[in-house]
């Protein structure tokens, strides 16, 4: 096994004194271009840190191919309290690129980080399902980012990323999983993906169609179906207070709603249309 070698981009203190390193592991060759794992810059992104801790057990026992930088848990004060945002100064952490090297821990570690960014092959970022969702693992693509997309066989193409945000620097953004939890498929699949693009070439993919269902009526909502189905037009994905919510269209389940409490307008199921003649 081949010790990784730190990364360090900072510290923060926590409200006892104690103080908390924050930084990454740098795998494979320590030479030539390097692609970017980043996880835990939101605390309820569970099943990113979760992942990430598997793929440095990965990669510490078979190096990748190229060098590789993971930086696991970027935010641990809000990865502690589960928390979206950085506890204490309530900012979101992921929007503080590039950073301020003299400003507020979360900017100086955040101009730390965009050092790395700014000299990467490619970047990943481990994010989250949308709250209250169960999604199928997929990646979403920001329409000026720099980096190809992901070799994976659902793709979201999403507009300009966030001023401030990885997405703005050229990352790609893996989301997946349960919101707030930590499921055994989930974690596996973000691995199995994050390898395969880490350590498989680059190339240009097609962004899928998704069609969003929403909650005409406040009610309780029981799912029919599971995240990754194939279905047809008219196949019951769950009930809403007994009234049937279905499948506008053939194609696959991307996402149900996992929290059973919906208000008007909540999602309710996102689908991948199948495309024409694909069957279902």
């Amino acid at each position: 096994m081949k010790p990784a070698v730190r990364v360090p981009l900072g510290e923060i203190e926590l409200p006892g004194g104690d103080a908390v390193p924050v930084g990454g592991q740098a795998f494979g060759p320590l030479s030539g271009p390097s692609a970017i794992v980043l996880a835990g810059l939101h605390g309820d992104a569970a099943e990113g840190v979760a992942a990430a801790l598997a793929l440095a057990a990965h990669w510490s026992a078979q190096p990748p191919p190229r060098s590789v930088i993971l930086f696991g848990c970027l935010n641990p004060l809000a990865v502690l309290h589960g928390s979206h945002r950085w506890p204490g100064l309530d900012v979101d952490f992921a929007a503080r690129l590039p950073g301020d090297a003299n400003g507020h821990a979360p900017d100086r570690i955040a101009a730390a980080l965009f050092e790395h960014l700014s000299q990467a092959e490619r970047v990943i970022e481990l994010g989250a399902p949308d709250p209250g969702l169960w999604e199928v693992v997929h990646a979403e693509v920001w329409a000026d980012a720099k980096v190809p997309a992901l070799q994976l066989p659902l793709v979201r193409l999403a507009d300009r990323a966030p001023a401030g945000s990885p997405g703005a620097w050229g990352a790609i953004r893996l989301r997946g999983g349960r919101t707030g939890r930590v499921h055994p498929t989930g974690v596996a699949n973000l691995v199995a993906a994050v390898l395969a693009w880490v350590e498989g070439p680059l190339g240009e993919r097609a962004g899928v169609d998704v069609l969003t269902t929403f909650a005409e009526a406040a009610g309780v909502f029981i799912p029919r179906a599971l995240p990754g189905a194939r279905v047809v037009a008219g196949d019951v994905l769950g009930e809403l207070d007994g009234a049937s919510i279905c499948a506008q269209t053939d194609g696959t389940v991307l996402a149900l709603r996992d929290k059973p409490t919906a208000h008007v307008g909540s999602v309710l199921a996102r689908l991948v249309r199948s495309p024409p003649g694909s069957g279902s």
